[in-house]
């Protein structure tokens, strides 16, 4: 037998040190650890093993009584094991606040949400649409952003977000954190890439963030310099060793101009190796200048370059050998030959699909011949452009692409690797005319460009080689660690901003009408509907270009409309005749109540009409199920009465069990209803009581006063009641023995107003009040008030970090619960517009459910 431990230090029972002491939840815990764990509630703990609220006697763990029956069974020479003591808190069980409905994921909003640039801070100055970068300028302070401040926008995602043909509208923020979801992994990681080298601060520009205009689009917001800068870049383009008149060739001044650039051009791209990143081409485009005239390495021109390197691979299908080299000569773009290898295995190759190429299904791996010395040739080749100028180049190129499609199709028996070694000794004859230096430093490049990998140098040793011939002094310690342990990414084989195309939303877009011919739309009640041969279907698209089918189907005059469209399928429930009351799932059937004085259930699979009860002689206020083995439904009315029903529709309309509240004129009867477990339901009522029935015996167990007005909502969590009432206030009360806890209320109290819906979710209590007052309770404290609305907030619900809360104006509004360790906030997400004012919400299963004061019911499926 084992002998009993403590669950939270797994230390074993003893009577003198881990004293076993047994919370009213039922668990035992050692006292050392009772003692740890922080208080909940006053008066009270989390229990750690099934995080329900117990009481805590002001006394301490000493208050609690022992386990006895729990220390006979161990034996007294049970030596203690001497594993370290845990921490109470990390061992009580959390549950992740997940995504609802296709909202965006938690990781992507720790991820992002920072680095979204509101809407009004960019001015778009040329905005193109042809994929290239677009320019920009700050027109007010945000971060690191300055006014004023001139920026590049680099297109990466098209989509709408969720603010067309979606059910919710979202925010600014969420909807680019929604378009953000359509990104696969990779361009995920690779986005964190680009931040790592931009947050280096040196030599590399820098990437503030995300934005997004009006029509969808997200823009990468990059750093970007006053035009006067890009005459170096212009001077880079055609050589910048033309000689002074009067300087002799071995001039210092021509060789210190050319030094100083070639070093910071090293720098550059030694910055990335630093974070793991390799380049595997450079082109001039590739860098820019700062104020002061300083080479950097320009994120956005390198990813755009990227990008006509793979328009330039698929671009040479089906053309000669002289037209597609002529793309990449044209913009002097420098492949590594590893990296061309790669690229035409990618696009090219046995096997490869240029039609139908899924990023999300590739798997990125770097070969192992395929490292920081790919940039080795690509910076060589850099360099030697700047001494020989363009014409050299051209010729270099041409000859050297020629040679790299051929050897890949197997078509020539000379390699590159030959024709590189006849460029190698053209150079090194072309030094002399340079003078001495120059022929040092060709003699430097000449090892740069070995077509075997492993014989070229590090560009560390490039750095100090250029260093040395300059200034003598190649020995200095770099001021930047030259690269990372392994390569992580190569930049030219990217999958972000790619030719492909990355975002579902914007390839939906260009594939134009689908749902202008439906074949067959599957009805609610299981059969098949032909849209040639019925009038109940309604194929259109809304105002904003979405696609929209309509199904209408009669169930003895209970009609169920479904509508799909591009943000998700929404079905509509018709057959009340007045308000919705309440809703809730149980048995595999949705029930909901109504002010028309009876109770509907329908069923969850085919969204069908099952069953009416019409039992009720008053309006019926409020509905809870017990989704148990035999699962019970329970209503109330306002005239007093509450009723359990069996929960199966073939059984006939008599209730099991009928409770009658002591009716009066001054009160309005039941006006809501919870359940503890299977054991015990509560009914808050008009006489400003809460009442506890046995659902076991059918008895009135007690009654809790304390409220002054009518208790207009309850809700069961972890061990506590907690009810919500016009006074004002939420009381909360132990469910062990209805004892009152504590009041909820505002320190210092300011005006009353009535509290109509109640929602707790963990730790977490919120209230809307008549006032438009969202007010939110962590751990016991008033952490949040906030004015959503107007009017009155007559229902709200949570799931995980979202809450859904209706409104007076006709919408259904949406707040992001954000939590980190110290304090609890609530940030508007989104709303949903509504026909009429909602007045019940139910979220279950991912779906949510809607009962509105114009008797319709609404569950929208998965949408977003």
């Amino acid at each position: 037998m084992e002998v009993p431990e403590c669950p939270v230090c797994l230390l074993v029972y003893n009577g003198e040190e881990a004293v076993p002491r047994v919370l009213s939840c039922g668990h035992t815990i050692c006292e050392p650890c009772l003692q740890q764990l922080p208080p909940y509630l006053p008066n009270s703990i989390k229990c750690p093993e099934c995080n329900q609220v117990a009481k805590f006697p002001a006394q301490g763990p000493s208050g609690l009584p022992k386990n006895i029956d729990l220390l006979r069974l161990i034996p007294h020479s049970t030596p203690q094991r001497t594993a370290q003591r845990a921490s109470p808190s990390s061992s009580i069980k959390k549950s992740s606040d997940g995504s609802l409905f296709g909202l965006p994921t938690d990781r992507s909003c720790r991820s992002w949400k920072e680095l979204t640039v509101p809407s009004d801070v960019i001015q778009v100055l040329n905005e193109r649409w042809d994929s290239d970068v677009s320019f920009g300028v700050a027109s007010s302070s945000w971060s690191c952003l300055r006014k004023n401040q001139n920026v590049g926008l680099l297109p990466v995602l098209t989509g709408d977000g969720g603010s067309s043909g979606s059910v919710i509208r979202l925010t600014y923020g969420l909807r680019i954190l929604k378009i953000l979801d359509g990104l696969n992994r990779f361009e995920k990681d690779e986005l964190t890439f680009l931040l790592k080298a931009s947050a280096m601060g040196r030599r590399v520009c820098k990437l503030y963030g995300l934005w997004m205009n009006s029509d969808g689009r997200v823009f990468l917001v990059f750093e970007r310099y006053r035009q006067e800068n890009r005459t170096i870049l212009d001077r880079l383009r055609s050589g910048c060793l033309e000689k002074p008149i009067g300087c002799s060739p071995d001039s210092r001044d021509v060789m210190v101009r050319f030094s100083s650039l070639a070093l910071e051009i090293c720098e550059a791209v030694m910055v990335l190796h630093s974070q793991g990143i390799v380049l595997g081409f450079l082109s001039p485009l590739c860098f820019g200048f700062d104020e002061y005239g300083h080479a950097l390495i320009d994120l956005s021109n390198s990813l755009l370059e990227k990008k006509r390197i793979q328009e330039a691979f698929l671009g040479s299908l089906g053309q000669s050998e002289e037209d597609e080299v002529d793309d990449l000569v044209l913009r002097e773009i420098f492949i590594s030959p590893e990296a061309f290898k790669r690229l035409y295995s990618e696009y090219l190759g046995a096997g490869s699909s240029t039609t139908n190429w899924n990023h999300s299904d590739a798997k990125f791996e770097l070969e192992a011949s395929f490292s920081y010395k790919s940039d080795v040739w690509s910076l060589a080749c850099m360099l030697i452009k700047l001494i020989h100028g363009d014409p050299f180049v051209d010729e270099f190129l041409s000859g050297y692409y020629g040679y790299c499609f051929a050897e890949s199709r197997g078509s020539i028996g000379v390699g590159v690797g030959d024709y590189m070694s006849c460029i190698k000794r053209k150079v090194a004859d072309m030094a002399p005319t340079f003078g001495a230096k120059f022929e040092e430093l060709h003699h430097v490049l000449s090892k740069c460009l070995d077509h075997d990998v492993n014989t070229r140098p590090q560009m560390s040793d490039v750095w100090k080689g250029l260093k040395d011939i300059t200034y003598g002094c190649g020995s200095d310690e770099l001021q930047v660690q030259f690269q990372h342990e392994k390569v992580e990414w190569c930049l030219v084989l990217a999958h972000l901003h790619s030719v492909h195309g990355c975002s579902n939303s914007s390839q939906q877009r260009d594939k134009g009408p689908m749902l202008d011919k439906v074949d067959h739309v599957a009805l609610v009640d299981g059969s098949g509907l032909n849209s040639e041969s019925c009038s109940n279907v309604n194929i259109g698209h809304t105002s904003e270009g979405c696609h929209r089918v309509t199904v209408t189907q009669t169930f003895d005059d209970k009609v169920v409309e479904q509508v799909t469209n591009d943000g998700g399928k929404t079905i509509t429930l018709r057959g009340h005749l007045d308000c919705i009351t309440g809703l809730a799932v149980g048995g595999g059937y949705l029930l909901s109540s109504s002010f028309d004085k009876t109770v509907r259930m329908w069923s969850l699979q085919e969204f069908c009409h099952v069953r009416t009860v019409n039992y009720h002689a008053h309006r019926v206020t409020a509905i809870v199920v017990l989704d148990m083995v035999e699962p019970l439904c329970i209503t109330a009315d306002s005239g007093g009465g509450i009723y359990v029903w069996a929960l199966d529709p073939q059984l006939e309309q008599e209730p099991l069990k009928t409770w009658r509240e002591h009716s009066d004129w001054r009160y309005s009867g039941v006006h809501s209803l919870a359940v503890s477990g299977l054991d015990v339901l509560y009914s808050g009522s008009g006489d400003k009581s809460i009442k506890a029935w046995s659902l076991k015996d059918y008895s009135l167990m007690c009654a809790m006063t304390g409220h002054k007005s009518v208790v207009s909502s309850l809700s069961v969590n972890n061990g506590i009641l907690y009810s919500g009432s016009w006074d004002g206030t939420v009381r909360l009360w132990w469910i062990s023995d209805h004892s009152p806890l504590m009041v909820l209320e505002d320190d210092p109290p300011i005006a009353m107003s009535s509290v109509l819906s109640l929602s707790v979710y963990q730790d977490i209590v919120v209230a809307g009040h008549e006032n438009g007052l969202l007010k939110i309770w962590s751990n016991g404290e008033l952490v949040k008030s906030t004015k959503i609305d107007d009017g009155p907030i007559l229902s709200i619900d949570m799931n995980g970090k979202w809450l859904f809360a209706a409104t007076w104006k006709k919408t259904i509004s949406i707040q992001e619960l954000c939590k980190d360790e110290s304090e609890l906030d609530a940030k508007p997400a989104g709303c949903i517009d509504c026909d009429s004012v909602a007045t019940s919400l139910l979220c279950y299963g991912g779906n949510l459910f809607v009962g509105f004061s114009n008797k319709d019911i609404k569950v929208s499926i998965k949408f977003i």
